[in-house]
């Protein structure tokens, strides 16, 4: 969980393979500087994200890391913590380099040795309804 606003679209499809596998998710919170406000919106999305997983019945732990590089940091806690799988959001960026995947999405699926679960974000505009 990150200080995106998309972070927690990742939480109902992270919970039913949860469910699925009787898996237990570890809700990482992690942000890039110890700015106040920063770390309270991040510390809020894993609060949210946290009673999703309890709302759901999930087995969830939760924790939080500063980190200089969010895949790098992201990486070595599923190792620490022995993750089967690691669930990130792909960023939408609009540049063309990131046409795909944003950079650290792209970061994390090539250096990750660990399998990741890359979820698009929706935005408002995949909710309207086509005519």
């Amino acid at each position: 969980v990150d200080r995106t606003r998309q972070t927690r679209q990742k939480s109902p499809f992270v919970a039913t393979l949860a469910k699925l596998f009787e898996a237990e998710v570890v809700v990482l919170g992690v942000y890039t500087t110890m700015g106040t406000a920063v770390k309270m919106l991040v510390n809020g999305y894993v609060d949210q994200t946290a009673k999703y997983m309890e709302e759901n019945n999930v087995k969830y732990s939760v924790d939080s890391r500063e980190a200089g590089n969010i895949t790098d940091t992201t990486i070595e806690y599923a190792r620490e913590v022995n993750a089967d799988m690691i669930a990130i959001m792909t960023e939408q960026e609009t540049t063309t380099a990131n046409l795909l995947l944003g950079p650290y999405a792209q970061q994390m699926v090539n250096h990750s040795p660990i399998p990741v679960l890359s979820v698009r974000p929706k935005n408002i505009y995949d909710w309207l309804v086509k005519t």
